[in-house]
């Protein structure tokens, strides 16, 4: 009976000090046998994670477009503003022309759904601009009518899918009405950046660096010699970039730059419409800032597969792509034609914008292949979710979009837990005082009771929201 209560005793010590582990650390990342690498923690305290209404955080409400979508490519340089002055002048009732330029002379032209004859007279305003367009190809006509519910269900399910890919705590995807859908990311309204460098790295250096790069609101959390977490106001793709190159030249390199967080990266990967599309890059210079952009054929619907790897010859990552047969033909005879050739590329597009145009290194003939670059982590799991994660049914459009503060706000949850604190221990020193010995058994067994729940949350993981508390 006497060994078993020694064991018994043993084992609850074991639990309690594998919890106060647990807790001690804001973030947990080792390597279990057979498993591989355990990742816990998060901004919260204690490293627990925090819903929206604790930790604020990203709400983003998208409307299914309906209207006619007109993509023209004109003889000239095209302009944004002389095409909307002239197509509004256009006697079409309740008509206002959206112009968005995609390139040098492809603009972008959405409004109100268009009759037949009104379509040619947009038509025909562009041929007086800039000259005849005599390819069909240069003048595509999309009309976005109202959307099924079926359409609907299609684009929550994979708006859910992309957002669950970006690992945010807690994400709330959902459809609101006929045709809108929100989109709640719990933490995205700031950016964290998770850096290790090769070497030692100064604080006061990495302060120096984001000062003069223009950073007001920052933090900095030094974890070792070598590791920092840097956390500011949300960045866009192209201030995250900019950081990571800043902190390159300024300190050394690093091992690993890893981003979580931020609006604009949440909407790069959500999409507008997600319609995914490869094109040949002619280069007209050595840095390719000029050049011209041709049709494939080749779409995201010929993408069977993409996700994010390491290089099993450098270590570096990457991001690998399947086609199916269909576009493995195309493919193949794409990189048949420009292999090597550092004047051709070939151009992803996401929704027009811009996402890799790598030059082709061999040619590739089953349909497989390999992007590589300067890939952090962070950003090659992006750029596979990009290419993966499929088209939307129907067109979506940012109508709204807000940062969303802390229901409590970070100061009155730091007080609601010193609140918590001195009430746990008066209600300790009055079973103590009361009860005696027995009060002490009860209130040892309520802190562990406490630091075990903590622990499993944690480890989990389990997202506290203001009901929880």
């Amino acid at each position: 009976m006497r060994g078993r209560s020694i064991k018994v005793t043993i084992l609850v010590l074991i639990i309690l000090a594998l919890s106060i582990l647990s807790l001690a650390f804001t973030e947990i990342d080792v390597n279990v046998p057979g498993v591989g690498k355990f990742q816990r923690g998060s901004i919260g305290p204690l490293g627990l994670k925090l819903g929206l209404d604790l930790q604020g955080g990203a709400h983003l409400v998208y409307q299914a477009e309906v209207g006619t979508n007109i993509t023209a490519t004109v003889p000239g340089p095209a302009n944004e503003d002389d095409i909307s002055s002239e197509i509004n002048k256009l006697n079409i009732e309740s008509y206002t022309a959206i112009v968005t330029a995609l390139d040098e002379d492809t603009v972008q032209i959405r409004g109100p759904l268009l009759a037949d004859s009104e379509r040619q007279q947009i038509r025909n305003v562009l041929q007086e601009l800039y000259g005849p367009i005599t390819d069909e190809n240069n003048f595509k006509v999309i009309d976005n009518t109202a959307p099924s519910a079926d359409q609907m269900t299609g684009a929550l399910d994979i708006i859910a899918r992309r957002v669950n890919a970006i690992g945010t705590d807690e994400p709330l995807v959902q459809k609101f009405g006929d045709d809108r859908i929100i989109v709640q990311l719990p933490g995205a309204s700031g950016t964290v950046i998770n850096v290790e460098f090769v070497d030692s790295a100064d604080y006061s250096a990495i302060n120096e660096t984001l000062r003069l790069a223009g950073y007001d609101d920052y933090d900095i959390d030094q974890k070792s010699d070598t590791k920092y977490r840097i956390k500011t106001n949300s960045l866009s793709l192209l201030k995250q970039e900019s950081l990571a190159n800043d902190l390159r030249d300024s300190i050394g390199d690093y091992k690993t730059f890893d981003i979580t967080g931020g609006i604009e990266a949440a909407k790069s990967l959500i999409g507008n419409t997600a319609s995914l599309e490869f094109k040949l890059r002619d280069c007209t210079d050595n840095f390719c800032e000029t050049y011209r952009d041709s049709d494939l054929g080749l779409t995201g619907d010929d993408l069977q597969e993409a996700y994010a790897s390491t290089n099993s010859t450098t270590g570096e990552w990457a991001v690998n792509i399947q086609f199916d047969s269909r576009g493995a033909d195309i493919f193949s005879d794409l990189t048949k034609d420009i292999v090597n050739d550092s004047s051709k590329r070939i151009a992803v597009f996401l929704d027009s914008d811009l996402l890799t145009d790598p030059v082709a290194r061999a040619w590739i003939r089953d349909g497989r292949s390999q992007i590589t670059g300067s890939f952090t982590r962070e950003s090659a799991q992006t750029l596979a979710i990009q290419l993966q994660s499929g088209r939307l049914p129907v067109p979506l459009t940012l109508i709204q979009e807000s940062e969303v503060d802390a229901l409590l706000g970070s100061k009155s949850l730091e007080m609601s837990l010193i609140a918590g604190s001195i009430g746990l221990l008066l209600i300790i020193l009055f079973m103590i005082v009361y009860y005696r010995l027995s009060g002490l058994v009860a209130s040892i067994s309520l802190i562990f009771y406490g630091v075990v729940v903590l622990a499993i949350f944690k480890l989990i993981p389990v997202t506290l929201t203001l009901p929880h508390l």
